[in-house]
């Protein structure tokens, strides 16, 4: 009977339909574990949606160094700063017509995931391709994803 007794005074678990919670809040209250949004497939931040599966082509991003040539004269090259994943658009139509607005020379906007150091002064290259920086947006200032509006070719040397 003293075995039946200690049994009865331990703490039982709680079980599904037991209303209270460790916070002491109803169980209609508690957390979720947080699951899909339904329509989207990816990371959501302040409205945008970032897919994994459009970033498929893989790019360099590259910047302007200076090297010292055999002569004592700074020669201009460029180096390559980072390799990531991108999303590639050539602008067709209205959205040409709205990027050549900002600038005539916009061809392709390229997207990657938000890196800070990225900048106008710098090029993309895909497979070959160079495609000229000609203005990075952070869209809705998220730090999410970067914008690239390219033109291009060989004019930045």
């Amino acid at each position: 009977m003293a075995a039946a007794a200690r049994v009865d005074a331990l703490p039982q678990p709680r079980r599904g339909g037991d209303p209270r919670s460790r916070q002491g809040r109803p169980v209609a209250l508690r957390g979720l574990p947080a699951g899909p949004v339904s329509g989207h497939r990816g990371l959501i931040v302040g409205g945008n949606a970032v897919r994994a599966g459009d970033f498929n082509r893989r790019v360099t991003i590259q910047q302007r160094s200076s090297t010292p040539d055999g002569f004592g004269q700074a020669s201009q090259t460029w180096s390559d700063l980072l390799s990531c994943w991108a999303r590639i658009e050539p602008l067709s139509g209205r959205e040409l017509v709205l990027a050549q607005a900002q600038n005539a020379e916009v061809t392709h906007l390229v997207e990657i995931l938000y890196r800070p150091t990225v900048n106008a002064a710098m090029r993309v290259v895909y497979q070959g391709r160079i495609f000229n920086v000609l203005s990075v947006i952070d869209p809705d200032m998220a730090h999410v994803s970067l914008e690239l509006l390219c033109s291009e070719g060989l004019n930045k040397g």
